[in-house]
């Protein structure tokens, strides 16, 4: 599992608390000043200098449960408190809500637009907040610095990176197919749960070995 999915999924998942919280003061039709004191706390803390770059280092990916008490600890942050039925229902919301913008992502690039549409949606929340815009500025540069390509001489000796910082995912020429699929060189085309035509293609790459994968691989 990739070191680096941690501040994704925090800032992803932060940005969705955010906006429910800030809708949740809305509905609940408290005052301008209360709401904003609430927000203002949450985000600070949210977006905390020091706190970031601990999120931002390389680390395994923490348990569900340690994600939601961190959530919960910053949710309660302020004036305002959740009871455990509400951080119950608010941690479930946005646990669904970022799984879905996730599974719709096509490629890695999309994942860190979200993230920095999420900060972008933050910024719009206390736009006139001098000390919130400075900690957005500085989390979008960390963002900006996940895509940071540096040469690592174990990865270069192995063959596993080149001199660009690109990786050699393949230095072999074997590909793994994940369970159930195909190499390359046709398109079918479904109607109705069933294909009703099948096109062949030629591939021209004859460098790379596809290997069937016996496991399956289940989202959760």
């Amino acid at each position: 599992m990739s070191l680096k999915c941690i501040p994704l999924l925090f800032l992803n998942m932060g940005g969705e608390m955010i906006y429910i919280l800030q809708q949740r003061l809305q509905a609940q039709n408290i005052s301008e000043e209360k709401a904003t004191r609430v927000l203002t706390d949450v985000l600070y803390n949210f977006l905390n200098e020091k706190f970031m770059k601990e999120i931002f280092k390389l680390q395994v990916i923490c348990s569900n449960q340690i994600m939601r008490i961190l959530f919960e600890k910053l949710a309660n942050c302020s004036i305002m408190r959740l009871n455990e039925t509400s951080m119950h229902k608010l941690y479930d919301l946005i646990t669904m809500v970022c799984k879905y913008q996730l599974q719709l992502s096509s490629s890695p690039k999309q994942l860190a637009m979200i993230t920095l549409n999420h900060l972008d949606g933050i910024r719009k929340i206390l736009p006139n907040d001098a000390t919130l815009g400075q900690l957005l500025d500085k989390t979008h540069h960390l963002v900006g610095s996940i895509d940071a390509r540096v040469n690592v001489s174990i990865l270069l000796r192995s063959n596993k990176q080149l001199n660009t910082g690109r990786f050699i995912l393949f230095p072999n020429g074997n590909y793994k197919l994940p369970f159930g699929g195909n190499p390359p060189g046709q398109i079918q085309y479904f109607k109705d749960f069933g294909i009703i035509r099948t096109e062949v293609f030629p591939i021209r790459d004859y460098s790379i070995n596809y290997e069937s994968c016996e496991s399956k691989v289940f989202f959760y």
